[in-house]
């Protein structure tokens, strides 16, 4: 089951076990395992969406 993150509770260096996904739960934003990066965070937030869906859980705090 998908659950949805606040684009804004995202940080740089954060890794999920599973993919993220953008809010359609559909389209990928990042694969397993990889982290957030900036890049991602600021095409997040310009493209003005407000959560991403994932199976996983954070492997990576940072």
């Amino acid at each position: 089951m998908l659950r949805r993150i606040k684009v804004e509770d995202l940080k740089e260096g954060m890794m999920f076990s599973e993919p993220l996904f953008f809010d359609d739960g559909k389209n990928r934003v990042l694969g397993k395992g990889h982290p957030v990066s900036q890049r991602e965070l600021s095409v997040l937030k310009q493209w003005k969406v407000p959560f991403v869906m994932t199976a996983g859980k954070i492997i990576k705090k940072e």
